[in-house]
């Protein structure tokens, strides 16, 4: 199935603008699920998120001056930490409420639809497709190699979603959902690959405090060159490419816990999901003014990268990164008003199980650097949870 190209050649006469993009990406692991039914708080929790979501979109278009015709969404932990077939199905049924499109395509949670033990990851994308440009873009089904343009209905015509992704959990993920999922977007005749990403954690403060870099960021490295390998089959190198989702990178540990003792003056103690440090630490770190120095211990992803560049011959890189950690965020109202550190329109608190850290990020190939132009890189102001979402909104030319 090929797109039109006269579609296209008719689109350039009568609208020139650049298209606008946005993509958006959040663990949503905050709603979780459990049972054979999705309980009334978790409907409401999820219908908070898809207006927020509805809300941002339409902000967006305010602040590019212009119509969003493209938005991806990258989802973890949909669902909880387990795989719940009724909050899936849930989701399928409301999820094209966040779209503000009257007309156009939304593709629905792309995604494993049962827990096969390999494939299944939590994890979802879903695509959004205004009225504007849908009729001149097509989805790849990696089942059948071929592009399918959205005008075909492209979930009857493949028969399941499970065929519009390539992906699955990463071979040291154990019981863990860790993995990835590759889609491809056609625009005209340009393909844009996407990769919803979701990394290894740190299971134990202390042990990835003892050394630098961490076992933990050890395996986040390799994982990323699994992903790396798994592009080299299925995505042209000479695409744009967009990798993004929940990295779970953390700051060198180690080192942040001797500045914060020598700063403060007081022993800071790792538990295995506890950082127990004194009240002017968690406001030192809470404090936008502080972000900057903070980011020196951010040291994981250029090195992520430099191994993707040696080993995968995969150069990314992510934009310049203005805003705070994005996680662990407070999410109990109370405990954020009596903690809250305020300096000008930041505003930030962090449990105190984690030190704070950028875990969710967007990173570009050079082709995508390319392309994308007028690139805004920030946190998105979806419905809060433990991590806060983060967005880059572009413009394409129309290819």
């Amino acid at each position: 199935v090929t797109v039109s190209v006269l579609y296209w050649l008719s689109m350039s006469e009568t609208r020139p603008e650049p298209l606008q993009w946005l993509l958006l990406s959040q663990n949503i692991g905050t709603i979780e699920c459990t049972g054979d039914e999705v309980s009334e708080e978790n409907k409401t929790l999820t219908t908070k998120w898809i207006d927020s979501v509805r809300q941002h979109i339409l902000d967006e278009e305010q602040r590019a001056g212009a119509p969003i015709d493209i938005v991806v969404l990258h989802l973890q932990e949909v669902g909880g930490k387990k795989f719940n077939k009724a909050f899936n199905q849930h989701l399928e049924k409301v999820v094209h409420l966040c779209t503000p499109y009257k007309n156009g395509w939304c593709s629905g949670p792309i995604m494993p639809d049962s827990d096969d033990g390999v494939t299944f990851t939590a994890m979802a994308t879903v695509f959004f497709v205004g009225p504007r440009v849908w009729e001149g873009c097509s989805v790849l089904s990696f089942r059948h190699r071929v592009f399918i343009a959205l005008s075909d209905n492209p979930v009857q015509w493949v028969g399941s979603r499970r065929a519009l992704f390539h992906g699955s959990k990463f071979s040291a993920a154990g019981s863990s959902r860790k993995g990835y999922l590759i889609t491809a977007l056609r625009v005209g005749n340009q393909t844009f690959n996407f990769v919803n990403v979701h990394l290894f954690h740190d299971a134990d403060n202390s042990v990835a405090a003892k050394e630098s870099p961490s076992e933990y960021a050890v395996k986040r490295v390799e994982a990323l060159n699994e992903i790396a390998a798994e592009l080299a089959v299925v995505a042209a190198p000479e695409d744009p490419l967009f990798i993004f989702g929940d990295f779970n990178f953390r700051l060198d540990i180690g080192r942040v816990v001797k500045a914060l003792e020598q700063q403060f003056d007081q022993k800071i103690t790792l538990g295995k999901k506890k950082v127990s440090a004194p009240d002017a630490a968690w406001k030192y770190l809470q404090d936008p003014t502080n972000w900057e120095e903070l980011r020196t211990y951010d040291t994981e992803g250029p090195a992520a990268m430099r191994s993707l560049r040696e080993r995968s011959a995969l150069s990314m890189a992510e934009p310049h990164r203005g805003f705070g950690p994005t996680y662990l965020r407070e999410t109990d109202a109370e405990l954020v008003e009596k903690n809250a550190t305020t300096t000008g329109d930041h505003r930030a608190v962090f449990k105190r199980d984690r030190f704070p850290a950028w875990c969710d990020r967007v990173w570009i190939n050079t082709s995508a650097s390319q392309h994308a132009q007028s690139l805004s890189y920030w946190t998105a102001g979806l419905h809060e949870m433990d991590h806060q979402p983060v967005q880059l909104r572009f413009t394409t030319v129309v290819p």
